[in-house]
C-alpha cells in the first residue's frame, strides 16, 4: 500500500559547504541539550543498565514491550556524540549493554518482535528501535539469527480507510503507526491527519479512545501533535493551536504535567516532546502564555529543569508509581528523551524543492526522492505550495495549476491573458484555497482564499518576485526585487530595503509565525525584519547558481535553496541531501516543507 524506499544520499560539495557553515546544528533551541541536561541524562543512563534483566532486555515489571523499546531508545540517545543523529553510534551504544547472560538488548528486541506483535506495538518498535538504530523494518533481525520479523507489513495490513491504522478505541496505535509510515515513507497519509482532525475533542486535547465526546488526557495530544509536527502541520492550524492550547492549560505550577492527579515524569516528557516538535524554547514562558493567556499571569517553571529535581541520587527519574514496586524503568527512559531531545520528537524539518518542470525532489530523515506530475506543460513551473502530508500544487508562469497526491483544485488562470507573468502563489492554512501572485502585484484567489488587494495599477520600481502568507491567512505580503515590501490584509509592515543599494536582487523570502521576515538575495544575502532572526548568510561565497528559495525552520534556522539544487542549512535547519545528488537538469524555482 504504501511505498517504502530508502534513499541514501551524499552531500554534494555546494551543500557540503553549506553544512560547515551550520554546523550541522540540530532543531531548535528547545532540542538543544545543555551540559546539565546532558549530565543528568548520562546518571539516569547509568542507573538504568543496572537494571536489565537477564534476557538483554528491561521488563522489570514483566509486561513484554513496555519497558525495552523506550530503554533501547533511551540508551541510543546518550550514545550520541553529536547533534546529527547516528545510526552507528545508536546501535553500538545499544549492543555495548550486555546482561549476565551474555545478551544485549538487541537479543530481547528479537524475541519480543517475533512474538506477534500488534500494528501499535510493531509502530513502536520501528519508531523507537529499527530507524534509529539503523535496522530495516521490513527485516528487522536485531539478534542477527536469521529469522527477521516484517514490522513494515504488520502496520501496513491493520490500516483502514477512514486513515486510522486499528481498530476504534486505541489513539496510540494509529499514531505511532503514523510516525512509522513518516519515517519510512517519508510521509504521514493525508487521510490520517484528516482522521486526527475529525477526532479532536472540544476542548483542543485528544483521548486515548479516538473519540471527540471523550475526555482528554495530555499523553494522547501530545503524540498527537508529534503526528502533525512531523507531517508538516503548522502551529498556525486550528487543529495544532488547539491542542497547543490544551497542553499549555494543562501544565502544573511546578512545571510539570500530572497523571492521574500527580506530577508525572512520563507525561511530562511526552508533552515536552510535543512542544520540541514545534520549536518552542521550553526555558521561556512565551510558549505558554501564548497559547494560554488565562495563565499568563502565573509564574513559569521549565518542565526540563522540573524532570531533573526528580533525579533521585542512584541517578534514576523518580515517579509516583514507585509506590507499586518493583520499579520500573519507564520514567527514567522517557526522561532521557526528554533531557536530550535527539531522536523524539521525530523531525518535523524536511524540505521540498520543485524544478521548473514539475519534479518534485523530498528531503527528510529518510533521505531524497522524486516525484513528477506527468502533464505537458505550457509554460514552465514557478512556484510550489504544500498542502499536507505528500499534497501540493505546483504553479506555472501562464497560471496553471497542478496537484501532486490529491491536493484538490480550486481553479486555475489558463484561459486568462495576464498582463505579467505569475511568478509565486501561496497555500491557506486550511490548506482548501490558493492565492497566485503575479510580476506586477497582481493577486488571485482561488478555494477559500481570501482578496485583500493588490498592486494593480500602481507602478512598482522593480517587479514582484515573491510572496507569503500570514499565518491567519488573512493577508499576504508581497515582496519586490528591490527588496519593496507590500502589506495586505493582517500582514504587517516590519520594514524593507527601500532606499538600500543591494550587490544582487531579492530573490526570496519566507515569514514567521510571531511577527517578521527574512529577506534573501540571489547571492545568499540575507535581511531580517521584525523577530527574524539571523542566522547566517552566504555573503563571501561564490555560488555555482543563485539562490532561488527559502524556507524557515521555525524562528530558529532556515534553508536556502540554489537553482542547482543547492542546499544551504542556517541555525537550527538541518541538511537532508541536495538536489544535486538526485539529478536533473532544469533549474529549481520554488521549495517549501
Amino acid at each position: 500500500m504504501f511505498k517504502r524506499s530508502f534513499v541514501a544520499t551524499a552531500c554534494s560539495a555546494i551543500a557540503c559547504s553549506a553544512v560547515a557553515l551550520s554546523g550541522f546544528a540540530g532543531s531548535a533551541s528547545a532540542a538543544t541539550p545543555g551540559a546539565s541536561d546532558r549530565s543528568a541524562a548520562v546518571a539516569a543512563r547509568d542507573w538504568l543498565v543496572t537494571q536489565q534483566q537477564a534476557d538483554g532486555g528491561f521488563e522489570v515489571v514483566g509486561f513484554p514491550g513496555f519497558e525495552t523499546p523506550d530503554a533501547v531508545l533511551a540508551l541510543a540517545e546518550v550514545a550520541q556524540t553529536t547533534s546529527v543523529w547516528s545510526t552507528t553510534e545508536a546501535y553500538a551504544g545499544v549492543r555495548a549493554v550486555v546482561s549476565t547472560d551474555d545478551k544485549t538488548p538487541l537479543d530481547a528486541l528479537d524475541v519480543y518482535a517475533a512474538s506477534g506483535l500488534s500494528a501499535g506495538a510493531a509502530a513502536k518498535v520501528i519508531v523507537l528501535n529499527a530507524v534509529p538504530l539503523g535496522l530495516d523494518p521490513a527485516a528487522f533481525d536485531p539478534a542477527g539469527d536469521g529469522t527477521p520479523t516484517n514490522l513494515e507489513a504488520i502496520v501496513d495490513d491493520a490500516w483502514s480507510d477512514d486513515g486510522g491504522f486499528s481498530s476504534p478505541g486505541a489513539l496510540n496505535a494509529t499514531l505511532y503507526s503514523a510516525l512509522a509510515t513518516r519515517l519510512i515513507d517519508g510521509v504521514v497519509p493525508s487521510a490520517t491527519v484528516d482522521y486526527l482532525r475529525a477526532a479532536q475533542t472540544p476542548s483542543g486535547g485528544w483521548a486515548f479512545d479516538a473519540q471527540p465526546d471523550s475526555d482528554p488526557e495530555v499523553d494522547s495530544t501530545a503524540l498527537t501533535l508529534q503526528v502533525f509536527a512531523s507531517a508538516g502541520v503548522l502551529a498556525s492550524d486550528p487543529a495544532v493551536a488547539g491542542g497547543l492550547q490544551y497542553i499549555a492549560s494543562q501544565q502544573q505550577a511546578s512545571g510539570a504535567w500530572a497523571a492521574f492527579g500527580s506530577d508525572d515524569p512520563n507525561t511530562t516528557a511526552m508533552a515536552i516532546a510535543a512542544l520540541t516538535a514545534y520549536g518552542f524554547d521550553l526555558s521561556a514562558r512565551t510558549w505558554r502564555d501564548t497559547y494560554y493567556p488565562a495563565g499568563a499571569s502565573a509564574a513559569y517553571v521549565d518542565p526540563i529543569a522540573w524532570i531533573k529535581t526528580q533525579q533521585e541520587p542512584d541517578g534514576r527519574i523518580a515517579s509516583p508509581n514507585d509506590a507499586y514496586p518493583p520499579i520500573s524503568t519507564f520514567a527514567t527512559s522517557q526522561s532521557i528523551q526528554a533531557l536530550l531531545r535527539n531522536w523524539i520528537p521525530i523531525p518535523s524539518t524536511s524540505y521540498a524543492m520543485v524544478r521548473a518542470d514539475s519534479s518534485r525532489m523530498r528531503f527528510d530523515v529518510t533521505g531524497g526522492r522524486v516525484d513528477r506530475i506527468p502533464v505537458a506543460l505550457n509554460q514552465p513551473v514557478v512556484a510550489y505550495a504544500h498542502r499536507s502530508g505528500s499534497s501540493g500544487w505546483s504553479f506555472a508562469g501562464d497560471g496553471g495549476v497542478f496537484s501532486y497526491d490529491g491536493a484538490p483544485f480550486f481553479g486555475s488562470l489558463g484561459d486568462i491573458r495576464l498582463n505579467e507573468p505569475v511568478v509565486t502563489a501561496a497555500a491557506t492554512p486550511s490548506g482548501n484555497g490558493y492565492w497566485l501572485f503575479a510580476a506586477d502585484g497582481g493577486v488571485f484567489t482561488f478555494g477559500d482564499a481570501q482578496f485583500y488587494g493588490s498592486l494593480g495599477g500602481i507602478r512598482l520600481n522593480e517587479p514582484v518576485v515573491t510572496a507569503a502568507a500570514t499565518p491567519s491567512g488573512n493577508g499576504y505580503w508581497l515582496f519586490a526585487a528591490d527588496g519593496g515590501v507590500f502589506t495586505f490584509g493582517d500582514a504587517q509592515f516590519y520594514g524593507s530595503l527601500g532606499g538600500v543599494r543591494l550587490n544582487q536582487p531579492i530573490t526570496a523570502a519566507t515569514p514567521t509565525t510571531t511577527g517578521g521576515y527574512w529577506l534573501i538575495a540571489s547571492d545568499g544575502g540575507v535581511f531580517s525584519f521584525g523577530d527574524a532572526m539571523f542566522h547566517g548568510s552566504l555573503g563571501g561565497l561564490t555560488l555555482n547558481q543563485p539562490i532561488r528559495a527559502a524556507v524557515n525552520d521555525g524562528p530558529n534556522g532556515y534553508w536556502l535553496f540554489g537553482a542547482d539544487g543547492g542546499v544551504f542549512t542556517f541555525g537550527s535547519a538541518r541538511f537532508y541531501g541536495s538536489g544535486v545528488d538526485l539529478g536533473g537538469t532544469t533549474p529549481v524555482v520554488a521549495a517549501s516543507h
